[in-house]
């Protein structure tokens, strides 16, 4: 439920999955700052946990590489609990070496105690025949294994949503840059010193992000924020400019 730029309250998407009727407003306001609505009653569907997790981290010597394998598990049966991509770092493995330099694809399965090894075997034996890692290893758990901004240090902290092929023109542009790519590639966490680079680089590459900490005039940085379509939603609902 929301309450919009005229004072009026309503309710937007369904109670079912599938609600493919009218414009899809709910999805619309996700992530809008309150330009358009303030929010002020939300539903969520949620899942039972799963009684055991394993990490396992596959590392490739190219961004290519790392890329091509997302594509296949994102076209394959295996459903994940999460999927991140980051630049390696030298780590001991299981058996006793160092991660080679490149990317590290880190994943997450879930499940329980009987099934979850064989899924897991079965995922390694699938990534090993279909993508090549250099190495698999499984990181030990820790509470900042799956924290995205674990390491990223800086004055400025910004997450910024993009696609795994937008995410090579974006890379080049931030390599020095202290990041992490979640979502299976479909967002990015950034730290920096100087906020100028990556607003530069974000600008280049047609992406916006949102500035989590420190100083900025706008919390929304890159590419401008309005579009055709939005602000035709702003006139809409905020007609008279009362929300930011």
């Amino acid at each position: 439920e929301v309450v919009d730029g005229a004072g009026r309250a309503f309710s937007v998407g369904g109670k079912v999955v599938k609600n493919a009727a009218g414009f899809d407003l709910a999805k619309f306001l996700v992530g809008s700052l309150g330009r358009y609505a303030i929010m002020t009653e939300l539903t969520f569907k949620v899942f039972p946990d799963a009684r055991r997790f394993r990490s396992l981290s596959f590392n490739y010597a190219r961004l290519d590489d790392a890329l091509a394998a997302i594509y296949f598990i994102n076209q394959s049966v295996y459903e994940l609990d999460a999927l991140d991509l980051l630049p390696s770092r030298s780590s001991a493995t299981m058996n006793g070496g160092k991660t080679e330099k490149g990317w590290a694809l880190r994943t997450r399965l879930a499940g329980d105690e009987e099934t979850l090894p064989r899924r897991i075997d079965r995922f390694c034996a699938a990534m090993s025949r279909e993508t090549a890692p250099l190495q698999i290893n499984e990181p030990p758990d820790s509470p900042t294994l799956w924290d995205p901004v674990a390491g990223l240090k800086g004055d400025f902290l910004l997450k910024a949503t993009l696609s795994p092929r937008q995410l090579p023109a974006l890379d080049r542009r931030i390599a020095s840059t202290p990041r992490r790519y979640s979502v299976g590639g479909n967002i990015a966490w950034l730290a920096s010193a100087d906020i100028r680079p990556i607003e530069a680089a974000l600008k280049a590459c047609g992406l916006r992000g949102l500035c989590l900490r420190g100083p900025v005039d706008s919390a929304v940085i890159g590419a401008p924020l309005e579009d055709a379509l939005a602000r035709r939603v702003k006139q809409a609902l905020d007609p008279n400019d009362k929300l930011v």
